[in-house]
């Protein structure tokens, strides 16, 4: 299966759900009192975070580990008696629910005395310092089938051993180049495949390709190479599993995947080797950075809404203004991104479906911009009800096409451009516009879109003396916009994620994927999706049309299998009532969809304290829905 990647020193369950949306292979806790990532004192979350990783993990299997990911307690050998260290280690290691135990600091000699009071610890990850190739050379590694990795770290320096840390937690590299004296022994075990070899020791994102190149080594094992100011970040984390692995992961947990017809597949495997070289490519994103601050307009403000912070009476409000986009919503961040793979790939045809219209207008925009050949499909239901950007997409040269199968509206446009996809393969890019379908879409659209938490993020640390919101929301359909606004914030112990789906009319008519829906299979992926017992899709609603969608993008199915992000309903009278408060309190236009954010994040900030700050990204202006917003209103247009 490749390079394994283990992340240690993980010290909240966020950044357990980091570590499995990234695909990593084996995690720990650290029990030893002097790390300042030490657990001892809160094992319920670790308890927490062993359930995670054995109930929500994407289950694969590894022939010397069995069933993967797996989370491990890392012990450091103190002053008690080995029976009193191994039975506590047997005790923490079984009350937890973890995998098993890496012990640092013990010999071989202590581990034959210490094994059979682990009888609780079913896997062992035996680690040793070294200061030399002379200790490569000498390394004994306990022979016993419990211990599946020897883990080579740096030793200690005096002075970090006068700290009372005498063994492993470096932070630091030695000579990779020892490696090359590992004692013949122990490589026949692991030819045989009875060990793996883990490198650990100042590793970090930029160096892990190097160490992943090492032909012995099996692991690469990370801690303080993925954190800035000793604590783990996303998107080091990220990096480094990329670099390791050298794809991107295909599932979200249980969810995500490839079920499409076999004409697609060459599509999708050019599709996901190209961009994985483009993703770690610097003049291609320097290319987009060059796009989006020239063209788009980036960086969006975040905006401090004073009226309607004062209008609610509870937690601060800020507004992420992705309205304020060139063509007035987040759909352009993913259109410039994907319109720039698709010239990489050499094609000239552009593919694409649209509810709302606004995925279209920035697809339309892209293909005029690039001079690509653009086809948008649009459920006919939303062309009339969203006539004023189908007009704007045939003014910018693109051809609208009318979807008329089921309901007419996005999952009747979405299955018209995977039709012309699979008859058209080699012509044509399919700019899909959310985090649906089959991998790699649901990864690349994030990562377009995740501009907009790296983004708010940084912006709100900046006005807020280094603080991190208490909350962030966002209206929810397919999730693009939700998943960009969410994805910096994942790995965050303190920031709560709310998704707001549409609730149609609150009773049988809605859009609630999450909140209603069931496990199943849509569009090249498994996901959550509203569907009879019988499995057929069901007929949805919602008075935004770039909500009506009846499954939703697969990241968002682990978020909330995980419990990172939770997800509430806002019916489609509330959405009115979100369109006109923030209208007359900021005189700000939001888009329906975004309306749903707005009423629902307003709610919820008048249940927070009012030191409390909240985000609502902002994900599209109201232009576009005025008639829509006229008649049910009661104006006559």
């Amino acid at each position: 299966m490749g390079k394994m990647i283990k992340i240690c020193g993980l010290t909240h369950r966020n950044h357990v759900v980091q570590c499995i949306r990234e695909g990593v292979d084996l995690m720990g806790v650290v029990f030893a009192p002097q790390s300042h990532r030490y657990m001892g004192d809160s094992l319920d979350e670790v308890k927490v975070m062993a359930t995670l990783t054995r109930e929500k993990g994407f289950e694969r299997t590894d022939e010397l580990w069995g069933s993967l990911p797996q989370i491990f307690g890392v012990f450091l050998k103190g002053s008690s008696s080995l029976e009193e260290e191994a039975k506590k280690i047997n005790a923490t290691v079984s009350d937890c629910g973890l995998h098993g135990a890496q012990l640092f600091g013990y010999s071989a000699e202590d581990y034959e005395a210490m094994k059979k009071h682990l009888e609780q610890v079913p896997t062992v990850i035996f680690s040793v310092s070294v200061s030399s190739a002379a200790d490569v050379q000498k390394l004994a590694v306990p022979v016993d089938p419990r211990v599946k990795a020897v883990c080579i770290d740096n030793k200690m320096d005096a002075a970090a051993s006068a700290s009372g840390c005498a063994e492993g937690g470096t932070g630091k590299a030695f000579d990779w180049t020892w490696l090359e004296a590992v004692d013949p022994a122990i490589l026949q075990r692991r030819k045989e495949g009875k060990l793996h070899i883990a490198l650990a020791g100042g590793v970090t994102a930029d160096n892990a390709a190097s160490a992943a190149k090492i032909s012995c080594v099996d692991v690469v094992d990370v801690s303080s190479g993925c954190e800035i100011n000793k604590k783990k970040d996303g998107r080091l984390i990220r990096k480094l599993t990329r670099t390791v692995r050298g794809k991107i992961p295909s599932y979200f947990g249980r969810f995500g995947g490839q079920f499409i017809p076999e004409i697609l597949m060459p599509n999708l495997i050019e599709l996901e080797e190209k961009y994985f070289e483009l993703q770690a490519d610097d003049a291609f994103q320097a290319e987009v950075l060059k796009w989006n601050e020239e063209f788009t307009g980036r960086p969006t403000l975040l905006y401090y809404a004073e009226r309607l912070t004062k209008q609610t009476g509870g937690a601060h409000i800020w507004l992420k203004r992705e309205d304020l986009c060139h063509g007035g919503a987040h759909k352009i961040n993913n259109g410039i991104g994907q319109a720039l793979v698709a010239r990489a790939l050499g094609k000239k045809r552009i593919i694409a479906e649209t509810g709302a219209g606004q995925h279209g207008v920035a697809t339309a925009t892209v293909c005029a911009l690039f001079e690509l050949d653009g086809t948008v499909y649009m459920g006919e239901k939303d062309t009339q009800r969203q006539r004023l950007n189908v007009l704007r997409m045939e003014s910018m040269g693109t051809k609208v096409v009318p979807a008329t199968s089921g309901a007419r509206t996005l999952n009747a446009a979405v299955n018209e451009a995977f039709r012309d996809w699979a008859a058209n393969p080699a012509s044509s890019h399919y700019l899909i516009g959310s985090v649906v379908g089959p991998h790699p879409f649901p990864t690349i659209v994030r990562d377009f879109q995740g501009v907009i938490s790296q983004e708010a993020r940084q912006q709100f640390m900046d006005q807020n003396g280094g603080k991190l919101p208490d909350m962030v929301v966002a209206c929810c359909g397919g999730g693009s916009n939700c998943i960009g606004a969410f994805d910096s914030f994942v790995n965050d112990p303190d920031v709560e994620l709310v998704g707001v789906e549409a609730g149609g009319d609150g009773l049988e008519l809605h859009s609630a994927t999450l909140t209603h829906g069931t496990t199943g299979w849509l569009h090249g992926a498994r996901t959550k999706l509203l569907q009879t017992t019988d499995g057929q899709v069901m007929d949805t609603h919602s008075i935004s049309a770039g909500l009506d969608y009846p499954a939703v993008g697969p990241e968002h199915a682990y978020l909330l299998d995980s419990g990172r992000a939770r997800y509430v309903m806002c019916t489609d009278q509330q959405a009115l009532d979100g369109f006109k408060l923030l209208a007359k309190s900021e005189g700000v236009l939001p888009a329906l969809e975004t309306a749903h954010a707005v009423y629902k994040g307003v709610e919820l900030a008048k249940s927070m304290p009012k030191d409390k700050h909240i985000i609502i990204c902002l994900s599209g202006r109201g232009d576009k829905d005025m008639e829509t917003i006229g008649k049910a209103l009661g104006f006559d247009l």
